[in-house]
């Protein structure tokens, strides 16, 4: 997961640690048991506050400072993507992206860490907008799926399988942590209704004129429900709660095509 930079004022996301730093007593060794203990993942639990650290160059130097953001809510999730939608195609022109984004932000940031303000001042007032747009994108709106390893002397399997494992990965409190989502295997029923929910996401537009063009509607309902329909299960998550990017990302990359080299 990449650092995030800005124009005017650069926000450093150091590359966080996925293993907790452990103690000299925890690493080592007993007598009967040479093994060194094994630190827990970090899971990523949607319904507590998150933190995400950062820092900011002001008057050249770095200064630390740490967003603290409320639960995600998936609703207000998915009415902000619909709008970014349409916004990026012209059907909305009150506001630009980054204009949405910052509302977002506004929305969910709880506190700002090592921040000064004077009496009467909203907090939310004092960054610009370039240091609310790039840790809410990271800490929240970023969802990799993780490219799968090349396989050493290994042949394919004769046998299909019952299900397949899409990899996720987002930051939490600052520290990269993972996901695996278990779903059923992509029967030739599963493939039509991912296709027919994909397709549906194009329909005409007619104008004035009598002229008709596609229009971008997104499903992120019928996605949802397609995931929750081959779900088998999940780890990574606390108090077994996932929210709706991760489940949209799963899903798309799920019906991605198996073949990833096809040469003539």
């Amino acid at each position: 997961m990449e650092n995030t930079q800005t124009n005017e004022q650069t926000i450093f996301n150091s590359q966080p640690s996925t293993t907790a730093n452990q103690s000299a007593e925890s690493n080592q060794a007993t007598a009967d048991d040479n093994t060194a203990a094994v630190p827990a993942p970090v899971l990523y639990d949607a319904t507590v506050t998150q933190r995400f650290p950062f820092s900011v160059r002001e008057d050249g130097e770095l200064i630390e400072t740490a967003h603290i953001f409320k639960p995600i809510d998936d609703a207000k999730h998915l009415n902000y993507l619909r709008e970014l939608v349409k916004i990026r195609d012209g059907e909305r022109n009150d506001k630009t992206l980054n204009e949405l984004t910052a509302d977002f932000w506004r929305d969910l940031i709880e506190s700002i860490e090592n921040l000064e303000t004077e009496p009467g001042t909203d907090f939310r007032d004092v960054p610009d907008a370039e240091e609310e747009i790039a840790p809410l994108t990271v800490s929240y709106l970023t969802v990799i799926v993780k490219q799968p390893t090349i396989a050493q002397k290994r042949k394919r399997s004769p046998i299909k399988t019952k299900n397949q494992t899409v990899t996720t990965q987002a930051y939490f409190n600052g520290e990269v942590c993972e996901q695996k989502h278990i779903l059923a295997a992509k029967s030739d029923e599963w493939r039509k209704k991912y296709n027919r929910i994909s397709r549906s996401q194009y329909v005409e537009d007619k104008n004035g004129t009598g002229d008709a063009k596609l229009k971008f509607v997104p499903a992120y309902e019928e996605k949802l429900a397609l995931y929750d329909e081959m779900f088998i299960e999940a780890t990574g998550f606390a108090a077994d709660t996932i929210p709706a990017r991760f489940k949209l990302a799963a899903i798309d990359a799920a019906f991605e095509t198996s073949v990833v080299d096809a040469k003539k």
